[in-house]
């Protein structure tokens, strides 16, 4: 109930604030970048006193002067806010369909956010180089999720061609940046739980690399670090570690993938090895998560009959006849 409190009041403070900013549409772009950058700096105000969910920055130092690519692991929806909240006039890469919702959208245009339609190619890498190219020239820093949306802790995405593409033809260099907001803030959803997330600001990737040389580099930098951060996977690089939560002991209550009957309580989820916390609570007999429907539909596909041919009906011993010695009896 507490939960579902909290949500409704930060979507019924983001509405308000959406709205009472509508005439900052009527104003030069700086005041709408200033309402957002304001709005996000309150959401983390509301996140840390209704929630105690606190956060902490490392790697400040190595953030350049001028215009730079901040290229994130993206975990949940926090991080969306975060970085509009720690850089004042950030230029955030998002996905087209979100400058359709409405009142935010809009503020999205005019603080000329760079938007890209997946499903253009070409004609969105253009689109993408070019509001880039001006994002740069005004010094903004260019925040993109290389991954293209959001995946859980441990688990590792495809790496898309936008920030390739940004990094070769703005000429100016990449920072990665490791978190592990998705430990206390649902993957896919609001679900939040108490604790402190670490952003660390890895030491900036220079200009001028080959594409095949910055891909490699940009993705094991990104992925050791934020597998680091894992409660049950030791640090690849011990300056990579930001994490001093639990470690892999599970409670007897959590282990309901070897005894589903039992209540669980749902603070940790282990899977291959790695320690979710991004789960709510479930009760007793309804412990399967999203994540094993996969495994679950397969083998229910496997008891599908192979042809739509019906199988034979199984005989009736007692009318069966045996033949011995060319007697039937």
């Amino acid at each position: 109930i507490y939960s579902l409190i909290t949500t409704s009041i930060l979507i019924f403070v983001t509405l308000s604030i959406a709205i009472l900013g509508l005439p900052c549409l009527l104003f030069p772009r700086k005041f709408t970048a200033k309402l957002i950058h304001n709005w996000s700096k309150f959401m983390l105000f509301l996140f840390k006193n209704l929630n105690s969910l606190d956060w902490e920055v490392i790697g400040t130092e190595n953030i350049p002067p001028g215009s730079f690519i901040i290229a994130s692991k993206h975990q949940s929806i926090w991080d969306t806010v975060f970085f509009t909240a720690f850089f004042p006039d950030a230029a955030m890469v998002l996905k087209k369909i979100i400058i359709f919702i409405p009142f935010y959208g809009w503020h999205a245009i005019k603080a000329k956010m760079i938007w890209l339609d997946r499903g253009a190619h070409s004609k969105a890498l253009k689109r993408l180089i070019k509001q880039g190219e001006e994002c740069s020239k005004n010094n903004r820093p260019i925040i993109i999720f290389p991954e293209g949306t959001r995946s859980a802790v441990g688990e590792k995405g495809e790496y898309k061609s936008g920030i390739s593409a940004l990094y070769k033809f703005l000429g100016i260099p990449c920072i990665p940046v490791a978190l592990d907001s998705g430990l206390y803030w649902q993957t896919k959803g609001l679900g939040r739980n108490p604790g402190k997330i670490s952003v660390k600001f890895m030491p900036a990737i220079p200009s001028g690399l080959s594409r095949k040389y910055f891909e490699r580099k940009l993705e094991e930098t990104i992925e050791k670090c934020s597998l680091a951060n894992a409660p049950s996977i030791p640090a690849a690089d011990p300056g990579c570690s930001t994490h001093s939560g639990p470690t892999n002991k599970e409670p007897k209550e959590t282990r309901f993938a070897r005894n589903p009957g039992k209540v669980m309580n749902a603070q940790t989820f282990t899977r291959q090895g790695l320690a979710y916390k991004n789960m709510t609570t479930i009760g007793r007999n309804k412990w399967k998560p999203i994540e094993l429907l996969p495994s679950l539909f397969s083998r229910w596909v496997k008891t599908w009959p192979m042809s739509s041919k019906k199988p034979s009906p199984r005989p009736n011993r007692r009318l069966t006849r045996k033949v011995t010695n060319g007697l039937m009896y």
